[in-house]
């Protein structure tokens, strides 16, 4: 899912990683998260969850309707609610 902490991608300069930014997916999008996050904080985070997407997106998925605004100054909680709402379980270190 792509919300407010995988979102901070659109910040790092594409010299920094190159282009395409798939760069940072192919070699660890959990690593590349935490690292991106962990310097820079969001101020406030809002998902607009009225309509998701199920698929590959951005292009390639289903439109779904969802139905929820979600928002906090926690983007950790925003990110964890959402998937929550869609009915993502947790495993691994995600809690």
């Amino acid at each position: 899912m792509t919300l407010s902490m995988k979102n901070l991608f659109g910040i790092i300069p594409g010299v920094k990683y190159g282009r395409p930014k798939n760069f940072l997916h192919w070699h660890g999008i959990n690593e590349s998260i935490v690292d991106i996050n962990s310097p820079i904080r969001s101020h406030f985070s809002i998902v607009d969850g009225i309509v998701g997407m199920e698929g590959n997106g951005p292009i390639q998925g289903t439109p779904t309707p969802v139905g929820v605004l979600i928002f906090s100054d926690d983007p950790v909680a925003v990110d964890a609610t959402s998937a929550r709402v869609v009915g993502l379980k947790r495993s691994g270190l995600i809690t």
